[in-house]
């Protein structure tokens, strides 16, 4: 049997052949084909298409599928000419006298032109009705009911004899287990992992644990069929009751048709006691199902948990609130020691009579997944001679077209997807390893391709494919913006494997010249640093090729694209040159007629070139992070199709094109220029621009000088979540214009910078902004008076910044005096109020969800009136006038700096404080530790004080984990009371430069951690504790040469540390292990350091 997957896309293809007809069917080309029996031929072929998808077919049918599908796609390409030159003749000069039909009739051009596109639709078209008739649709359809078993095969709870690389799982789990639950309900622990990875074996290993055995009354193991079924469930989990409870052993049990009376008998069965389940592959997705399932398990006593494995995040948010245990891959070292043990026989399983090409060959294969290891070892263990090895697990093939058990498994996963979800996910192939990429752009790309024809169709696609975990998401936005995913390496395989041999990576200078023979339609190109950048000499032309990406590359050498691109690749839906060294684009990417995506993002491009404008179908443009882009083309009003132009910090772009408001279609629109030049466009341009989502930022607002055209803008109409609105000088009617830019009131963030009127707008504080999250109001220059902003009822993060007339801020009109205002305040920051001298406020205005409050530049400010019952961190910067701070009592966190020497009388009065930073204090001498330290303190960082000579003996708090002195240059000496720090872990000495010596530190007994850097007078090393791993020593001559020094004192006593770095080399290396677990914040410090 040949692959029993048939290619991703083919029924998209069909699908959008079928769309088109329909919509363009009353078109001028289309009453001059037969478009009823096109509609009737493909309407036949989509079910099939479904039942070849999840089939077995011949060798020949396939060969007849393949047909089909460059069929398809000649059809697509057929229409898609006749909608750009539908879409040409709008936009021509004089296009209403020119498509008369009186005039159009007579034009020879277009007559050849509608001559050739009906002979081209019937030929492709006559082509797919043949090889129909060929592959007898309807016969093949009755063949294909019997399907292929892929099902997960059944698990019991016995243990394997030997497991590797799970022992830190196994601990993990079991804590999570024994952890007490005073909670009535049962607790459900999900573990969650790709195919074959281990879930089952490590939940064997956690069942079997003495622990475990000892803490639950009853254990109870199920494995759960691909194909939901909660009687048999049900009827499983009452045999292993029965089973596990010996009193109960002699119950005359039968099993029965009716659901009830089996919850009914589990539900007793389980009463009072606590148990451990374990439900092996759960796999539905439904609710309902899991609903039903529980109700029984619910009268287990306290403490009782279910641990539920399966593939799917999906599953997971269905079954559990908790976050579940997320199960990796092996490590490569587990992976060869798995493997020698299933290849070699009993007392000779370490591997080390085996050749490292082997071991190197095996732990690339894996890809850290043990059935694969196991399966590789039962392979080579039917060859006695181990120096055939090698060549027998080389030519082992774990990829596109094998046929095992792995392969089958994935396939499993993907059949439980929707059609156009497959397409999607099958062109996630062209992805290249390790490469992070966002939602919205393989968004794009999906539209671009035809898979998906609605962005929010995207999106719930992509939600999808990340809960199942064919996505995983490796780089969180903190802001909550473009989180970044990867497509790992196992996902990666089934990708290919489903694409049909449609997609490829290519990696230059790592494979031989590619070339197309495999019909490969969507490419990627993986430029090599070290290669010359002439990419399209080794990549031939295709007249098939749909999609082509390129990443990786020098920034020394400039890629370029050649002026033939259009003979090259004449099909491209996608161009995808970001982060790439272009610098332009050459005329002929005009020519592109099928071009529907082009993505340049963070490339050095000045200018686009006019024909960009030519590329009628042409969807998304992306310029984001385009710093040196000036200007976007001058007709990009005749792009009808555009739904993005991102323009995210593109900061150069000096105006917009006039009528861009034309593009009605458009969704992103990231910046808006208006220019004092009167032929660009003015903000009036957005006038019809409702369809606009996402963010916009308004710059130039000082041109507008019609407020009309401010309120035909019509901003409150649009889907805006996020808006910029920015003043770089003043205008006489801003108040009028700022007024008629009202936001929508979905608005989930605001910036407004640069007002220079008095008043604030009217709607700024408006409680129907129910949304409103974020609010910063920027260089409000003449304002004299803060809005009642205490009424927006999701407000969490408010910024002040740069109001130059602001003297007071009362809470009567600040908060309205009201209890209930400011309930979701989280973060409050005070910047550059320079005449801001009082903040008042009372008992009423408690801000009771403050959790943080930044004050900076705000040197006439005296005194802090607020409660602020929740606040946690408090930061002051360049604030000498303060009196103190009051006695928050949630307060943990302190950073004061350059505000004179009011904190050191506050200290004391703080309650629970956990971290204070000290910087810029104009003191000689730090008062004694003994008047305001706290147990509680665990951080204290000093920094920058240039005059300070002396600590105290008594610092600082015997509970401190983390100390550091920084940029203090006449710092003498550090207090001797450091020694008495049994807690201390993290010590840092920077920029002190008559520091001479360092206390004795032998008592240090937690220490792990010591950086000294730029403190040339100190000469060598005190005595260290035993428990130190890293020393870290930068800027400092005399105790360099004494560390270095073969034989000295100072290189005897670092002899026992894991690892030494000397000026950001790493100069020393116990042979030891580390002995702590290292923060990973530290570990990336040294690591960037070595590279």
């Amino acid at each position: 049997m040949a692959d029993p997957v048939i290619s991703a896309f083919m029924q998209v293809v069909f699908q959008g052949i079928l769309d088109f007809v329909n919509k363009e069917l009353n078109s001028d080309y289309a009453l001059r084909c037969d478009c009823k029996r096109l509609i009737s031929i493909v309407e036949m072929i989509q079910p099939v298409l479904r039942e070849a998808e999840n089939a077995q077919v011949s060798d020949s049918v396939k060969l007849l599928f393949d047909k089909l599908e460059d069929a398809g796609y000649d059809a697509m390409e057929v229409l898609d000419e006749a909608s750009y030159e539908s879409i040409r003749h709008q936009v021509i000069h004089f296009a209403p006298l020119r498509n008369l039909p009186i005039i159009s009739v007579i034009n020879p051009s277009r007559m050849k032109f509608r001559h050739d596109m009906e002979n081209g639709i019937k030929d492709v078209f006559q082509k797919i009705d043949d090889i129909t008739k060929c592959v007898h649709f309807p016969k093949l359809a009755e063949s294909n009911r019997e399907r292929p078993d892929w099902s997960t095969p059944q698990q019991t709870c016995l243990r394997q004899t030997h497991v590797f690389g799970r022992k830190n799982d196994q601990e993990k789990i079991v804590k999570m287990l024994l952890q007490s639950d005073l909670k009535s309900s049962i607790t459900v622990l999900p573990i969650v992992g790709e195919p074959y990875i281990g879930k089952t074996v490590v939940t064997k290993e956690v069942f079997s644990d003495e622990q475990v055995k000892r803490h639950f009354n009853l254990r109870l193991w199920v494995h759960v069929s691909d194909h939901f079924d909660i009687q048999k469930i049900t009827e499983s989990i009452i045999e292993e009751s029965i089973e596990n409870k010996i009193t109960s052993r002699n119950d005359n049990y039968s099993k029965c048709g009716n659901l009830n009376t089996l919850q009914m008998r589990l539900q007793k069965q389980l009463q009072g006691e606590r148990y451990l389940l374990v439900l092996d592959n759960y796999s539905s997705e439904k609710r309902s199902d899991w609903d039903n399932l529980r109700l029984p398990l619910l009268t287990g006593a306290t403490g009782s948990k279910i641990i539920v494995t399966t593939r799917s995040d999906h599953v997971v948010g269905v079954v559990s609130k908790i976050p579940p245990y997320r199960l990796q891959g092996l490590a490569p070292d587990d992976c060869w020691l798995l493997f020698c043990q299933c290849a070699q026989t009993e007392g000779n399983n370490s591997g080390d009579s085996l050749p490292n090409r082997l071991k190197e060959e095996i732990v690339q294969k894996c890809m850290g997944v043990p059935f694969i290891a196991a399966s590789l070892g039962h392979k080579v263990r039917q060859e006695r001679d181990t120096g055939k090895w090698v060549t027998i697990v080389g030519e082992e093939h774990w990829n596109s077209g094998s046929d095992n058990d792995f392969i089958r498994s994935l396939r499993l996963k993907y059949m439980s997807l929707e059609s156009h979800q497959k397409s999607c996910f099958a062109y996630s192939s062209v992805i290249p390893p390790k490469y992070l990429f966002n939602e919205e752009w393989l968004i794009q790309h999906w539209i671009a391709q035809g898979f998906i024809d609605k962005e929010e169709t995207g999106k719930s696609c992509f939600r999808s494919l990340v809960e199942r975990s064919f996505f995983q998401l490796a780089v969180v936005d903190p802001t909550g913006g473009q989180h970044r995913y990867i497509l790992s390496q196992m996902m990666r395989l089934l990708a290919l494997d489903v694409s049909g041999g449609n997609c490829k990576c290519y990696v230059m200078g790592m494979e031989r010249r590619f070339n197309n023979q495999q019909k490969v339609r969507h490419l990627t190109v993986d430029l090599n640093k070290q290669i010359d950048q002439k990419m399209l000499d080794v990549i031939p032309k295709s007249k098939i090729l749909h999609t082509l990406i390129v990443v990786g590359g020098s920034e020394d050498s400039l890629l370029t694209i050649p002026n033939d691109i259009e003979q090259r690749f004449p099909k491209l839906h996608t161009l995808d040159l970001s982060y790439s060294s272009i610098t332009e684009l050459p005329g002929s990417i005009g020519k592109l007629k099928h071009l529907r995506c082009l993505q340049l993002q963070s490339t050095k491009i000045r200018q686009l070139p006019e024909t960009i404008c030519d590329l009628y179908l042409l969807q998304t443009l992306g310029l984001r992070n385009c710093e040196c882009l000036e200007e976007l083309p001058r007709k990009i009003k005749y792009l009808h199709k555009l739904r993005h132009i991102d323009l995210v910090n593109v900061f150069n772009l000096t105006c917009m094109p006039k009528d861009i408001g034309l593009l009605t279609e458009l969704q992103t629109l990231s910046r808006f220029v208006i220019s004092e030049i009167r032929h660009k466009g003015g903000i009036g341009e957005l006038a019809n621009l409702n369809e606009l989502n996402g963010e916009l930022l308004i710059s130039g607002l000082e041109h507008v000088n019609d407020v009309k055209e401010a309120a035909d803008a019509h901003l409150d109409y649009k889907k805006l979540r996020k808006i910029r609105l920015s003043w770089s000088a003043k205008n006489n009617k801003a108040t009028q214009i700022m007024e008629h830019l009202k936001p929508p009131i979905v608005i989930e963030e605001l910036t407004i910078l640069g007002h220079a009127d008095m008043a604030c707008p009217g709607w700024l504080a408006s409680p129907d902004y129910k949304n409103l999250i974020t609010l910063q109001l920027y260089e409000f220059k003449s304002c004299t008076v803060v809005p009642c902003l205490g009424q927006l009822p999701l407000l969490e993060n408010l910024c002040i910044k740069e109001w130059d007339e602001l003297e007071s801020m009362s809470c009567s009109t600040f908060c309205g005096g009201n209890t209930a205002n400011f309930q979701s305040l989280k973060k409050l920051h005070l910047e550059r109020l320079g005449k801001l001298q009082r903040w008042d406020g009372d008992d009423r205005c408690a801000f009771p969800s403050l959790l943080e409050l930044i004050i900076k530049n705000c040197n006439k400010l005296e005194q802090l009136t607020h409660n602020l019952p929740s606040l946690t961190k408090i930061t002051v910067e360049g604030s000498p006038n303060l009196y103190g701070l009051r006695k928050f009592p949630s307060l943990t966190h302190v950073d004061v700096t350059a505000s004179g020497n009011w904190i050191l009388r506050s200290l004391s009065s703080l309650a629970s404080p956990i971290s204070i930073t000290l910087g810029k204090l104009p003191t000689l001498r730090l008062p004694s530790g003994s008047t305001w330290f706290h147990s509680s303190l665990q951080h204290l960082h000093i920094s920058h004080c240039d005059l300070l000579e002396s600590m105290p003996e008594d610092w600082p708090s015997h509970n401190l984990t983390h100390f550091s002195v920084s940029h203090c240059p006449q710092l003498r000496e550090l207090p001797s009371g450091i020694r008495h720090l049994q807690a201390l872990e993290n010590l840092e000495i920077s920029g002190c430069g008559n520091l001479i010596g360092l206390p004795d530190m032998d008592g240090l007994t937690a220490l792990l951690w010591m950086e000294i850097s730029a403190c040339g007078s100190i000469r060598s090393l005190p005595v260290l504790p035993s428990s130190m791993q890293f020393l870290s020593i930068k800027g400092c001559p005399q105790l360099t040469h004494s560390c270095l020094t073969k034989g000295s004192l100072d290189r005897y006593k670092i002899n026992h540390i894991f690892s030494v770095w000397i000026d950001d080399n790493e100069v020393f290396t116990s042979a030891d292990e580390p002995r702590f677990v290292i923060p990973a914040k530290k570990l990336q410090q040294f690591s960037k350091a070595k590279g």
